[in-house]
């Protein structure tokens, strides 16, 4: 929360106003009222010039409204409009009452001191009533109300928000600490991915060391076929592709027919999608029916195809 200027100056224009009338109604706090005790005839001049022989007395009363001849006086002191006045007297009492509140003594230059006791009400210590004179414009009300102000300081700092002061040697550990971090980010994805490359680089070079599936998923072979065909010395020799898939699958197919006994080949012409086939010998009235068999026992994703 910041203080105006403006609300602070209030202060020492609220004791002046209580001077002047013997009286001060502030809303939602309560009542002052200065009892003048006779002055000697040499004392003339003492109400402009010193301390004025009186006390003060306070009511407590949070219904009383707002005073018109007190925003009209400090309208008239401050050169501002009477909507504007009364706008600084509101927050300067609203500042009043956030004080009381959390239970810190408020204190009204020239006047005194309020706090709010257990009762929830408010107790009044009579305070030095400032020693100002009525000139506008003097030099001497200049120096008073800078002092009012300075006053005012503790409560700002108590209600505004602290900013919080990090040592330099705490900035600086921390700054190395979002570096090492970011350093150990960068090296652990870096090595992360150099371990990626290198598996499947292992992947594609070593297929068998490649995880083995399930071949209980697939039906007997039926390697009658293959033997037939591979033993016949007439006919052209056909390429029967049963499957046409990655290298992880392409791989882990090959050796588990090759586990099997069955004289399966695989090739690839890019790296990225391998061929499975048999090379069979075959006359071309044959081929389908061959093709038809190696369809029903090694084609699990796909049919068969024929290539020369």
């Amino acid at each position: 929360m910041t203080l105006k200027s403006d609300t602070l100056k209030l202060s020492p224009l609220l004791a002046q106003f209580l001077y002047l009338n013997k009286e001060l109604n502030l809303n939602g706090i309560g009542r002052f009222r200065m009892e003048s005790i006779p002055e000697q005839t040499d004392n003339a001049e003492r109400s402009l010039k010193s301390e004025p022989a009186g006390s003060i007395h306070f009511q407590y009363d949070s219904s009383v409204k707002e005073d018109e001849k007190l925003v009209e006086y400090i309208s008239e002191q401050t050169g501002k409009m009477k909507s504007l006045a009364s706008s600084d007297l509101d927050s300067y009492l609203e500042l009043a009452r956030q004080f009381l509140n959390i239970g810190k003594p408020f204190l009204i230059e020239g006047v005194g001191t309020l706090s709010k006791n257990k009762s929830e009400k408010l107790d009044f210590t009579p305070g030095h009533f400032i020693n100002e004179r009525m000139k506008e414009n003097s030099h001497e009300e200049t120096d008073q109300v800078a002092t009012t102000e300075e006053s005012f300081t503790d409560y700002e700092e108590m209600l505004s928000p602290q900013k919080t002061h990090v040592p330099v040697s705490r900035k600086i550990v921390l700054f190395l600490a979002i570096i090492a971090g970011i350093g150990l980010a960068i090296w652990g994805g870096y090595f992360i991915y150099k371990k990626t490359n290198t598996t499947e680089t292992q992947k594609e070079k070593e297929p068998a060391t490649l995880l083995v599936a399930d071949s209980s998923n697939y039906p007997e072979p039926d390697s009658s076929i293959i033997e037939r065909n591979s033993s016949a010395s007439t006919g052209s020799y056909y390429k029967f592709v049963i499957e046409k898939a990655d290298s992880s699958r392409a791989f882990t197919r090959f050796r588990d027919l090759k586990n099997y006994g069955l004289d399966i080949m695989i090739e690839t012409n890019d790296s990225v999608t391998y061929k499975l086939f048999f090379k069979l010998a075959a006359s071309p009235a044959d081929t389908a029916r061959i093709r038809d068999s190696l369809n029903v026992w090694y084609s699990t994703r796909s049919k068969t195809s024929i290539e020369n």
